[in-house]
């Protein structure tokens, strides 16, 4: 059992009351998770219900052997009760055997996961004031947030960002991925080209919480049917029809970094699916060289040539990964968390961080914005550049990006925005140098950057569904 917590500060004595207003106390089902305060209310009010018992009852549960046995569903209760009064509470408990549990117990978290949903509802305590003498802990103060709440998936202290160059040498010594500086010579572009990341501790968070929201209700989704079709949420390219939603988190799970533009290209290939000619000449017919050998390059290039500035917007911008918010919701670490958010995280009953995620190794260590999933998944552009792509199949190139890039959201471990931005940075830094890189194989610089104008993508737009 662990240590027993340092007994809590007594409350101060609950305000005055006509001679038919009862005061009766409510706490939190768990500690730091509730929205409305804790305090007195008239017993008239509706609360939710959790039992206690001084002694052992089979099915009830023990947090440490300073708690009493607590439950808010065994049967001797008739299950989960909701909406009761106080005196309804008191009657369910002696019902069942047992008592109200009382404020100083819960505010010791002897209660907490227990069941019901209960762990944000303000619960009804036994305590009765007794001539205005305190009976009960003070509610519990608000969670205080290390603000700025940012990644720190690493072994190492925290870092401020944009990360300097003080914060890099930090990170040196540690595990954290690829602490790349945007004053780096391979970096195409700042960090501030793309939109600022939202957070959790921003000034106006709502939009953070949308976001998180979006990744939190596929994870519910994930976890209620694995085998959901992924169709239900994107279009599928070819070479992924059939996959479910356990298929999709997999398929982008620490595969080689040009995997899928290769295999986007062997599906081309197959199809008989030749080169542009007025972008990359051909010596014959049959040109191995400036085919097959050429486009093999070029898959590795380009993941190559986009990582540098992907990874200097990460560490720019210093977002937490899904799973670290999903950890602090469920500690009651966060403050502000919607209702709704909290509800959700607290019934996905989270064992740790990685919990959270499709993988038993959770998130990698570097921060979430932008995906550099998605920001190697540039194929759309460079292969609709190169090669003669009929409508369709440029269309089924696109759906092939963004289904790397969205089955990661799939597996828990990037934001929306995360993607299209990734998508988007991928794209842009691949425009700016292909005609540079395509004219050692013959092509005019002019008409590569009018191609490349023909066949981009609004990845701020899209839909997944083309």
């Amino acid at each position: 059992p662990s240590a027993d917590p340092l007994p809590p500060p007594p409350l101060p004595p609950p305000p005055s009351a006509s001679p038919s207003t009862a005061l009766r106390f409510v706490e939190c089902g768990r500690v730091g998770n509730c929205a409305e305060p804790a305090g007195w209310v008239a017993a008239s009010e509706l609360h939710e219900v959790r039992c206690c018992s001084d002694s052992f009852i089979g099915g009830w549960s023990q947090r440490r052997d300073s708690c009493p046995w607590t439950e808010s569903n065994a049967p001797e209760m008739g299950g989960c009760h909701e909406d009761k009064t106080f005196d309804e509470a008191e009657t369910i408990c002696a019902d069942a055997n047992a008592r109200l549990c009382t404020a100083a117990e819960m505010q010791a978290d002897c209660i907490r996961s227990t069941g019901c949903g209960h762990d944000s509802d303000l619960i009804w305590a036994g305590d009765i004031p007794d001539g205005g003498e305190p009976a009960a802990p003070p509610a519990a103060p608000p969670p205080a947030l290390q603000a700025p709440f940012r990644f720190q998936k690493y072994n190492g202290p925290a870092v401020s960002f944009p990360l300097s160059a003080a914060g890099a040498a930090t990170l040196s010594t540690t595990d954290a991925e690829s602490p790349v500086l945007s004053t780096e010579s391979l970096v195409e572009f700042p960090p501030d080209w793309a939109p600022a990341a939202t957070h959790a501790d921003d000034a106006d968070p709502s939009a953070f919480w949308a976001e998180f929201e979006d990744v939190v209700d596929v994870q519910l989704l994930r976890r209620a049917n694995p085998l959901r079709p992924a169709s239900e949420f994107m279009s599928l390219p070819e070479i992924m029809l059939g996959y479910t939603m356990t298929d999709g988190a997999e398929a982008v799970h620490s595969e080689f970094p040009n995997t899928w533009p290769s295999e986007l290209v062997k599906h081309l290939l197959s199809r008989g699916t030749r080169m542009d000619p007025q972008i990359v000449p051909q010596r014959s017919a049959t040109d191995f060289v400036n085919t097959d050998v050429l486009l093999s390059r070029m898959a590795g290039w380009a993941v190559s040539e986009v990582s540098p500035t992907a990874f200097a917007c990460k560490w720019g911008n210093g977002r937490a990964r899904p799973e670290e918010v999903a950890w602090a919701v469920s500690q009651g670490n966060l403050p502000g968390v919607p209702a709704s958010i909290r509800a959700k995280i607290t019934n996905m009953t989270l064992v740790s961080a990685t919990d959270f995620t499709a993988y038993p190794e959770g998130s990698p260590r570097h921060p979430s914005y932008p995906a550099m999933h998605s920001a190697a998944s540039s194929a759309a552009l460079w292969v609709a550049v190169m090669m003669d792509l009929s409508r369709a199949q440029l269309a089924d190139a696109r759906r092939l990006d963004w289904a790397v890039s969205r089955f990661r959201t799939l597996a828990g471990v990037h934001y929306d925005s995360d993607n299209r931005v990734g998508l988007s940075i991928g794209q842009e830094v691949i425009a700016r140098r292909l005609p540079d890189f395509l004219a050692q194989f013959g092509a005019d610089r002019d008409a590569v950057r009018r191609k490349i104008e023909q066949v981009r993508t609004d990845w701020s737009t899209y839909t997944g569904f083309e």
